[in-house]
């Protein structure tokens, strides 16, 4: 292997990153990484001597020569992720690990990092020096972004690309020239605004006079704000251009409410890495996106710009952390169900890629921390469907309950949450459940397929329903409707709803369940009769899940008086304001059927009639829904 100074040059001379391995005992290896550090113009040390994971994403945007990554005391995928593309061509990621057979011997997870690191150590490539400026990928973004600009209103713009390819620079440099056309002010928003630093750097350099006020770049041409996704809904700015930074990692409903609102929108995306799964953004928002605006152009920026093409450290980071998983193509035939744990699915790594491919592209919050958790974390496993040989859809499962009965009693007292058993822990500390940590639960964490809507999630789930064995089947996800119906379909119950929106999906999350003995039953006959009673009286509730959560629900029984108020309603001759009672059974009873208008679920509510629309429409509609119910 080369010494340190020689993979240094190499790595100056082709303007790409090289990989210097120390399996050394871990102060050797430290002293020698700390004598590398002291040469580097600016180096960052991931680990007990520098970094720790939670300030790792503090550090997006910025750059460095020499990343030293210590995995003696632990290893930390995301944050290996958001530093190596901090990491600059001519740079040298040094990498303190056991040795690779101890390494493998530790956990699944890390068998394949020392698989992975094993077969890199015989390839190192060189490669060309970089162009400098703008390269012709920013170029022509930088030109289609003048478009949505200056052109029609209504024709977005979407930028993807692999990390290091200066996506973020050119939404800077696109930011400026806005200003300089007179175009202020120009609102950018992301999940985090660390990541921007670039954004504002090249921004500040093309504006002379430029200077950082907060979270705003101000110039004497105009001002460039940066907005939070929820602020930026709930405050409405009004801007000549919004820029949308790492897309993929913003909730869906939040990003559909922004393209509603703003005609001039450019948004980037990250297809490979930790900040969110461009693939997913790609499946789930892009179809609406074009849907709304038809003219939305696509463009993708592939030559790299802090290093050289063909970098070899970049391919490195994307094989350990998976970033490259795709996922497969349908393959026609009959479905065969595998239960493997992580240590199997690592041995068999093409499905692995498989399996974590669909993941990502299914689920947009899945990034390499869940695959560390799931490839360590040995009450995980993996329910693989296959059609031929080839991965066709995937379930990971988790096993939850099981408690001994003082670890029970301290749950359901609030004093102990261990990590792991999400919902039973939930049912027994919020509902009252004391009995709950002590069934044995398997909780579907994700569920993914090759193709929607062609039966293999349902084929899962029966599957799943018939070989396991414990007493609870469990979920708990940020519901949406259609998934809602998803779940019930398959006949899981409602168990509890969340009372605060997901920080990640904007929505509110619900815990389902479905019961494979007699026990399971009794439990979930409890928490689902528990979340019925109190199911009105939550604030917030979706319109939207009202139908799905009370299906198969017993309804009040409207009364007599009931019956002849809905009535003199209907003929016009009663405000609702008068019968608030009569109006809460009937929709509460026809949203147990599943069917219960929108305007009378929000009446129920308690919204107000002026909140629904015009008074003269919204009472004629009701009339007649009411009319139709109680003839």
């Amino acid at each position: 292997m080369k010494d340190a100074q020689s993979l240094w040059q190499d790595a100056k001379a082709a303007w790409q990153r090289r990989l210097l391995l120390l399996t050394c005992p871990p102060d050797q290896a430290r002293a020698q990484a700390k004598a590398l550090a002291a040469q580097a113009q600016n180096a960052l040390w991931l680990g007990p001597d520098g970094l720790s994971p939670a300030q790792a994403r503090h550090k997006l945007g910025s750059e460095c020569d020499l990343l030293v990554v210590d995995w003696h005391d632990g290893i930390a995928l995301d944050a290996l992720g958001a530093l190596a593309g901090c990491l600059t061509g001519g740079g040298l990621l040094v990498l303190l690990s056991p040795p690779l057979d101890e390494l493998a011997a530790l956990h699944p997870l890390g068998a394949w990092l020392a698989a992975g690191l094993s077969v890199f150590r015989q390839h190192a490539p060189a490669g060309a020096n970089p162009l400098a400026g703008l390269t012709p990928d920013q170029q022509e973004a930088l030109a289609a972004g003048l478009k949505v600009l200056t052109g029609h209103r209504g024709r977005p713009l979407v930028l993807t690309a692999d990390r290091g390819r200066g996506k973020t620079a050119a939404l800077g440099m696109l930011a400026a020239e806005s200003l300089k056309q007179g175009r202020s002010p120009v609102l950018v928003t992301a999940p985090r605004v660390e990541a921007l630093g670039p954004l504002f750097a090249f921004a500040e350099q093309a504006l002379p006079g430029a200077s950082r006020e907060g979270l705003s770049l101000v110039s004497d041409l105009g001002r460039i704000d940066f907005w939070a996704p929820d602020a930026l809904l709930a405050q409405k700015p009004e801007g000549a251009l919004l820029l949308v930074d790492e897309a993929a990692a913003i909730p869906t409903p939040l990003l559909d409410a922004l393209a509603e609102h703003h005609k001039r929108l450019v948004l980037s995306s990250t297809l490979h890495g930790y900040e969110g799964s461009g693939r997913g953004f790609a499946l789930r928002f892009l179809p609406r996106l074009k849907a709304l605006y038809p003219d939305t152009r696509e463009l993708h920026l592939k030559a790299p710009v802090r290093w050289a093409a063909g970098c070899p450290v970049e391919a490195l980071i994307n094989s350990l952390l998976l970033l490259d998983a795709e996922p497969p193509q349908p393959q026609p035939g009959p479905l065969a169900l595998h239960w493997l744990d992580g240590a199997e699915l690592v041995a068999r790594p093409q499905w692995l890629k498989a399996v974590m491919g669909l993941l990502v592209s299914a689920h947009y919050q899945t990034s390499p921390s869940d695959i560390q958790h799931w490839l360590t974390d040995p009450a995980v496993c993996f329910a693989v469907a296959s059609s031929q040989g080839q991965v066709a859809g995937v379930m990971a499962l988790v096993r939850e309950g099981g408690l001994e009965p003082a670890l029970a009693k301290a749950v359901h007292q609030g004093q102990r949450r261990p990590k792991g058993h999400l919902v039973l822990q939930s049912l027994s500390a919020h509902l009252g459940l004391a009995e709950a940590p002590l069934l044995k639960g398997l909780r579907v964490m994700r569920i993914a397929t090759v193709q929607r809507r062609q039966g293999i999630g349902s084929w899962l789930l029966e599957e799943l329903e018939r070989q396991a064995r414990e007493s609870l089947l469990l979920v708990s996800f940020a519901a949406d409707a259609e998934l809602l119906r998803f779940w019930r379909r398959a006949g899981w119950r409602p168990l509890r709803l969340g009372h605060s929106l997901d920080a990640a999906s904007g929505l509110l999350s619900v815990m389902m369940g479905k019961a494979l003995d007699e026990r399971g039953e009794a439990l979930l006959a409890k928490a689902h009769g528990r979340f019925l009673e109190t199911l009105p009286w939550h604030k917030p509730l979706p319109l939207e899940l009202i139908n799905g959560l009370y299906l198969g629900a017993e309804g009040p029984e409207l009364s007599d008086w009931d019956r002849s108020d809905l009535e003199a309603f209907a003929r016009g001759k009663r405000p609702p304001e008068t019968l608030a009672l009569a109006l809460w059974r009937l929709a509460w009873g026809w949203a147990a059927e599943g069917d219960c208008p929108e305007l009378l679920l929000a009446l129920a509510a308690g919204l107000e009639l002026a909140e629904l629309g015009p008074r003269k429409a919204v009472l004629a509609e009701l009339r007649e829904w009411v009319a139709q119910r109680v003839p």
